[in-house]
């Protein structure tokens, strides 16, 4: 039976940072569109990157710091925080979805181009993770953005 985990992702990203739409130098919280199930040692995660809110770059790694050679320490702690039973080793399923007019930073900002922020053509992508069993730990959960 499928649990939503939504919570424990919202608790995760929730110190994330990323630039405003009107001064890509300013930081605030970031607005992401987050859906997340377990099933198994599954996790499906949709995440969605909104119209007219700001944001560094449309890679879910660079928002979630989920990477394939760590154990996900700090995301296993917020599944546990939300009382769910973590299995051994978690895959994570992810589902982006970039809505036509989200922002993102230009890549080489300059007096020139500001605000540095440009709209993005609406896209999707997934991709699919497995978390390491033997890697050192991880406890980076998001993080702001450059």
């Amino acid at each position: 039976m499928p649990i939503d985990v939504t919570q424990a992702f919202t608790a995760y990203s929730a110190d994330n940072r990323g630039p405003t739409p009107t001064n890509p130098d300013a930081r605030e919280h970031t607005d992401y569109g987050l859906s997340a199930v377990l099933a198994g040692n599954v996790i499906e995660l949709t995440l969605t990157f909104h119209t007219g809110a700001a944001y560094c770059c449309g890679e879910w790694q660079c928002h979630f710091m989920l990477f394939p050679t760590r154990r996900w320490h700090a995301l296993r702690r917020a599944l546990s925080d939300t009382g769910v039973e973590v299995p051994e080793q978690l895959e994570l399923r992810v589902e982006v979805h970039i809505e036509d007019g989200a922002l993102f930073l230009l890549p080489c900002r300059s007096a020139a181009n500001l605000p540095g922020l440009a709209p993005s053509k609406g896209y999707r992508y997934e991709v699919t993770v497995t978390e390491a069993t033997d890697a050192e730990p991880s406890d980076a959960a998001g993080g702001e953005y450059m």
